[in-house]
């Protein structure tokens, strides 16, 4: 699978390039957001400015505030990509939202296939709507799709789809729920993650000759694993290790030199990947980089995985031998999913 084009709107920048440019020189995001946690003071987190966004659309006045939020992002990263969908043509769309959370002080603000009508309204999309897709799995759910588009083109449906992936945890009812369950990074708090939002597409195709960047996907594998962030299971990793055992058994790749995770800063996401890398350190590289770009923009919930993967790709634009890349998304429930890039 190749890349036709991408855009993001995220903290850090409007496109991958940028994007991957403010990781590599380390530029944080990071910063005390608008709202206030039950102490009162500000939390932390990555907010895309105001002048990234295009205007809010009318008529969504009756839905909540993160479904709001995440319209402007998705139209706003829609955006740039116009031109190559007027040429593409009833395309599939295939997108991936944020999961619900079983949050100790409350359900969490879910977004359902209602935001997928919504944003094909708003955004006039010409989509190929029979094979369309939403999928509501948190931070792998952009890989997850991938799935997907590898049977579609197998099948032979068609050889352009697009993928996206939206997400925003800065709205007042969610941070507060998540700041209730002690996650939320504050002055007052010195561990939890740093939440953000972000936008991401990929036009994708198995056309490579149609292809602007040279990364070649393999994958996706996808897992479960049961003792998730909210389960009363022990993590025993199995959910990442499942993923990485799948994918190096299936594609026949040099050793991997970057590893693009997901790993947002608590401490359940770094104990995971870590068993998931002792299990398969013979397929890494001596001096592998393990990028984690969440401490530079925030955590994108539901837009992490694919941003991260439009990140490997670009880093391959940017170096004459980038090497292999395993790219591993943890979502906070039990859904893990993972790709390989190579050149």
């Amino acid at each position: 699978m190749y890349i036709i084009d991408s855009s993001t709107v995220n903290p850090l920048g409007n496109s991958l390039a940028m994007t991957h440019s403010a990781v590599e020189c380390q530029i944080s995001a990071l910063g005390e957001t608008p709202f206030f946690n039950e102490l009162n003071h500000p939390m932390k987190g990555a907010v895309v400015p105001e002048d990234s966004l295009l205007p809010p659309p009318e008529g969504l006045s009756t839905f909540s505030g993160r479904f709001r939020r995440m319209m402007r992002l998705a139209l706003s990263g829609i955006e740039p990509l116009k031109p190559k969908l007027e040429q593409a043509k009833n395309i599939p769309l295939l997108l991936a939202g944020p999961e619900r959370l079983p949050l100790a002080s409350g359900i969490g603000t879910a977004i359902g296939p209602d935001f997928f009508q919504a944003l094909v309204q708003y955004s006039e999309l010409d989509v190929d709507t029979r094979h369309c897709r939403y999928i509501a799995s948190g931070r792998s759910g952009g890989l997850e799709l991938l799935e997907f588009a590898k049977e579609y083109f197998n099948k032979k449906l068609g050889d352009v789809l697009l993928i996206g992936a939206i997400d925003s945890y800065l709205d007042a009812a969610t941070m507060n729920l998540l700041s209730a369950d002690m996650r939320v990074m504050a002055a007052n708090r010195k561990a939890g993650f740093f939440p953000g939002e972000a936008a991401v597409f990929l036009l994708v195709t198995s056309n490579q000759a149609k292809a602007s960047m040279r990364a070649t996907i393999n994958g996706p594998a996808v897992a479960n694993e049961d003792g998730h962030l909210y389960s009363e299971k022990p993590c025993l990793g199995s959910g990442l290790a499942s993923v990485c055992s799948k994918l190096f058994s299936s594609s026949v790749l040099p050793p991997i030199s970057q590893l693009w995770t997901t790993a947002n800063g608590e401490q359940f996401s770094t104990k995971e990947i870590g068993i998931a890398l002792i299990r398969h350190i013979n397929h890494f590289e001596s001096h592998y980089n393990h990028l984690h770009p969440a401490d530079c923009y925030g955590d994108c919930g539901a837009a992490s995985g694919l941003l991260l993967a439009g990140l490997a790709a670009q880093k391959a634009e940017n170096e004459a031998n980038p090497g292999a890349a395993l790219v591993l998304a943890a979502s906070d429930l039990g859904s893990r999913a993972g790709i390989t890039i190579d050149w």
